[in-house]
């Protein structure tokens, strides 16, 4: 995930329905619950990157 340039982005919430062992991300919260892998990010500043793993 990557902020636009010229502004941050707020309150980002990923949700997918996997079957993973594993997942961690360089920013924000992951959790594994009931066969989905949900990502949340708080804040991210203009052209800031976060990155998600996910190991099934």
């Amino acid at each position: 995930m990557r902020a636009p340039r010229l502004r941050e982005l707020r309150n980002f919430r990923y949700e997918k329905a996997i079957n993973a062992v594993d997942a961690r991300a360089t920013k924000g919260k992951v959790a594994i619950e009931d066969g989905k892998v949900i990502w949340e990010i708080d804040k991210l500043e203009p052209g800031e990157e976060a990155f998600l793993q996910v190991i099934l």
